[in-house]
């Protein structure tokens, strides 16, 4: 109870610091259809050849989630964006529902087969250059390697109930993403990060302070 009036407090502060500085339409948008997720949730849209959602993640992301207490985050990889968007998010799915069933919490967890995963696809595309154009198998031998898995191994997994959850969840990525891009923050299921706006981390924390008790 002590921690939950704490973080209340932490946010009431922020929206009497900062609450005059953010405009709707400016600073943040409403999304005309909410994502379903929890209040208190922040969810963000990515992919792994978005070089933005990159720099987010080496940078940015972990620092401005772990400055935030008891906030629930959540990452959508999306489908739509590059010639192995489905396969990315096939990967993605597999690894985040085993972190899920072996009780890791965050996606940020360096334990967990996620983060692993998302970094190493995010050094193939980037840093290697990669692009596989040897076709699917050459695209998934790096993630059933890193998941101990063979082809049908993987196909069971990724069958499975776990994955195909948050498939299904992730579908609602791609109307997010079409109106700004990735990446793409949204706090509380509503309010949509406006990107170009972010001044640096202290704003971001700040600005997700603001909306998430708005």
């Amino acid at each position: 109870m002590l921690i939950k009036k704490a973080i209340t407090a932490l946010c009431i502060s922020a929206v009497a610091l900062f609450g005059g500085d953010f405009k709707e339409g400016v600073n943040y948008k409403t999304l005309e259809t909410p994502l379903s997720v929890e209040k208190g949730t922040i969810v963000k849209v990515w992919s792994f050849t978005c070089p933005f959602c990159y720099k987010y993640d080496k940078a940015v992301t972990q620092k401005v989630i772990s400055s935030i207490p008891d906030v629930n985050f959540e990452v959508w990889h999306l489908k739509t964006k590059g010639k192995y968007g489905q396969q990315g998010s096939n990967l993605m799915a597999v690894a985040r529902a085993r972190d899920i069933a072996s009780g890791i919490k965050s996606p940020l967890d360096k334990k967990g087969f996620l983060k692993k995963m998302k970094f190493t696809y995010y050094k193939a595309y980037h840093n290697k250059k990669l692009r596989w154009a040897n076709g699917e198998d050459s695209y998934y031998k790096a993630g059933f390697k890193l998941l101990g898995l063979d082809k049908a191994g993987f196909i069971k997994e990724l069958a499975a109930s776990g994955a195909q959850k948050l498939l299904k969840r992730w579908d609602a990525a791609y109307p997010v993403a079409k109106i700004q891009g990735i990446p793409g923050f949204v706090v509380n299921g509503k309010y949509l990060l406006m990107t170009q706006k972010i001044k640096d981390r202290n704003y971001m924390i700040s600005l997700i302070k603001y909306l998430l008790v708005k």
